[in-house]
């Protein structure tokens, strides 16, 4: 994990990019990152995404109720 905090560092020092961030990361994760960047004084991430879509969450929910109730009246 230290050599990602420092690699990202590294990055946006070279000016190659503004905020570094994470995806998919567990929460133990982040927090050891964090804890490794205060540590070394280095940038800590700035930006965490799921990649999870709530949205298609919800639709794929309404579709399978919808299955599942027109298959029960077609019994």
């Amino acid at each position: 994990m230290e050599e990602t905090v420092r690699a990202m560092n590294y990055v946006i020092e070279q000016g190659w990019a503004f905020y570094w961030g994470t995806s998919e990361w567990t929460a133990k994760e982040i927090i050891e990152a964090c804890e490794i960047a205060d540590r070394l004084g280095l940038i800590r991430p700035q930006h965490v995404s799921a990649h999870k879509s709530y949205t298609s969450d919800a639709a794929n929910l309404a579709q399978t109720r919808h299955k599942r109730y027109s298959d029960a009246k077609s019994v």
